[in-house]
């Protein structure tokens, strides 16, 4: 699909569909599955594959020897990117090593912009499409679907552990 300049790309993440150890379908806004998100059952540490049509396009494995949750995202076997929670006592901060990115905006909400510089490259909010929470993925540029959309998969794996800790104590 080929997009004009100024068109945002959309794409939906079904709340009740992410968890740490599944797999689960992202759609774009005609409701086609785009990607496909293999989570490890069994491994050291989180791991995610994005699938397109069948072939890997990115890859997420969690650092497991850090004090923070770190991610790395591989592309073409090449380690592209590192997202890193940073440490905060007000609201979650994360460091994007590797992009020039930056978060901004309520991030425990799921509202949250990514920026490079000035220039925004992505936005993330939580709608209610039908019954169930969604996660909408706003992106500027079609070149940045796929990294934008494992930055928004690594942040939510931290939030998914959170959440696992929590339910167990």
């Amino acid at each position: 699909m080929l997009y004009n300049k100024g068109d945002k790309m959309k794409l939906y993440i079904k709340q009740k569909l992410i968890s740490l150890n599944a797999s689960f379908d992202v759609f774009d806004e005609n409701n086609n599955v785009k990607y496909n998100v293999e989570g490890k059952l069994i491994s050291i540490g989180h791991k995610f594959t994005i699938y397109k049509n069948g072939k890997e396009v990115a890859y997420i494995a969690q650092e497991i020897l850090n004090l923070l949750p770190r991610f790395n995202v591989f592309m073409n076997n090449k380690k592209v990117a590192s997202i890193q929670k940073k440490l905060s006592l007000l609201s979650p901060i994360y460091e994007i090593k590797g992009l020039n990115w930056d978060i901004k905006g309520d991030i425990t909400s799921h509202e949250y912009s990514i920026y490079e510089g000035r220039k925004e490259i992505a936005t993330v909010s939580k709608k209610w499409l039908k019954i169930t929470d969604t996660y909408e993925i706003n992106i500027e540029d079609e070149k940045n679907e796929i990294m934008a959309l494992a930055v928004v998969l690594a942040i939510d794996a931290v939030f998914s552990m959170r959440r696992s800790a929590n339910s167990n104590n």
